[in-house]
């Protein structure tokens, strides 16, 4: 079975921006380009970076990023199932994370992945919960 991996917006933008951690996202869009994990990430998290993206730089810029980011190997999740929708629920409700940051804990959980992240601040708290696997950036 492949392994699954969950980008969290900060995931992306870390990589987008070159910033610390970029070098560990890089190692996981190389190891799913050889079929080694499956990458994914929900399209709630993508409009994250995307509306990040349109503040901190502008609309065309963001436009290219989408448009090259639809074609990577990364599957974006477009879909709320009932069991993405029950988990952010649960989130939200017993941990207090932003809504965001719900669907990637649902997106992860529900796939049975590890979520890929920098944000301490949010999952710190959670990553003691035994359904939710993270992998830090640093």
């Amino acid at each position: 079975m492949t392994p699954i991996f969950v980008l969290d917006a900060c995931a992306v933008i870390a990589v987008v921006k070159n910033s610390k951690g970029a070098d560990v996202v890089d190692s996981y869009y190389d190891r799913a380009r050889k079929n080694e994990l499956a990458l994914r990430i929900n399209k709630i998290n993508l409009l994250e970076v995307y509306y990040t993206l349109i503040e901190k730089i502008n609309k065309n810029e963001a436009d290219l990023f989408l448009n090259k980011f639809k074609q990577s190997m990364v599957v974006i999740n477009d879909v709320l199932s009932e069991d993405i929708f029950q988990g952010a629920a649960y989130a939200k409700t017993t941990f207090g994370l932003s809504m965001g940051d719900c669907f990637a804990y649902a997106e992860t959980v529900v796939s049975k992945g590890t979520l890929i992240t920098s944000d301490r601040k949010c999952f710190n708290n959670v990553k003691t919960h035994k359904a939710l696997k993270i992998q830090w950036l640093y």
